[in-house]
């Protein structure tokens, strides 16, 4: 899990492998802490192996998601997705947000399946 904060809102982002090392779950929150509403738009995941950076070219096996435009409401936290993908057990992978045209995370650690 990796929790980004920025001057304003916190990105909160948990990225797991489970039993199955071939999937990947992925869950994007949004915490608005302040005392209006906030609209979101341009938003996008990425799945990548973990030697590209977020604009490289996309691979085969790697995963580019829209996520729409969304509101969050004052005070609240939302649940921009809870997505399990499909990747190689045999790879290393980075999950890249942004929000709002903005890249607010890096990455989350390299994931990489137990063998």
């Amino acid at each position: 899990e990796i929790q980004v904060v920025s001057t304003t809102y916190n990105i909160i982002i948990k990225a797991s492998i489970g039993m199955i090392a071939t999937a990947l779950t992925v869950t994007v929150q949004v915490k608005n802490p302040t005392s209006s509403s906030k609209t979101f738009t341009n938003n996008w995941l990425w799945v990548r192996f973990a030697k590209h950076d977020l604009f490289d070219p996309q691979m085969f096996g790697e995963t580019k998601l829209e996520l729409g435009t969304f509101t969050v409401a004052a005070g609240e936290t939302y649940t921009v997705i809870r997505k399990t993908f499909d990747i190689e057990a045999d790879k290393s992978y980075k999950v890249w947000v942004t929000l709002d045209s903005s890249r607010y995370t890096g990455f989350v650690e390299p994931l990489r399946p137990i063998m």
